[in-house]
């Protein structure tokens, strides 16, 4: 890549994670800014609060927040037309049921839009805990999910 000396706006990749700050959120922000989905659209919940305080711990990714989970996949779709790949971050099911509508939606046009829906702690999953956010198990969202995107494998 050759960089215009001139220029006073240079694109640096970001250094990579050393342990003990290694964490998947982390790692997911650097993989975004590579990718330039510098912006990422999210509505904070009760689970994905520590994916996005690790998200804006990316100097080079800006976090923005969404009045819902609709909104927040529809920017990320009008987002990836113009920039090349978008990203949305939303809680468990409520928001990954949400987001299903813009989800489709960039599917049938093949619009490269990232989806991190955060499930609930796997220990509450395993009905420790009555919460409010719980509907017929993990599988049920999987399922309408899958209908609606590819593997990163098959891409």
């Amino acid at each position: 890549m050759s960089v215009n000396k001139d220029s006073h706006h240079h694109h640096h990749l970001p250094s990579p994670i050393t342990a003990p700050n290694a964490t998947l959120g982390r790692h997911l922000a650097r993989r975004f800014v590579e990718i330039s989905a510098t912006d990422v659209f999210s509505v904070p919940g009760d689970f994905n609060v520590t994916l996005l305080d690790q998200l804006i711990a990316e100097p080079n990714l800006n976090n923005i927040g969404s009045c819902n989970e609709l909104n927040a996949g529809y920017a990320a779709d009008g987002y990836a037309r113009s920039r090349g790949a978008g990203a949305r971050v939303v809680t468990f099911t409520v928001g990954g049921l949400s987001v299903i509508n813009a989800i489709a939606g960039a599917y049938s046009e093949d619009i490269p839009v990232i989806l991190w829906v955060v499930p609930i702690p796997m220990i509450m999953g395993l009905g420790i805990f009555c919460i409010h956010d719980w509907i017929t198990g993990f599988q049920s969202r999987a399922t309408m999910l899958s209908k609606c995107h590819v593997p990163s494998s098959e891409r």
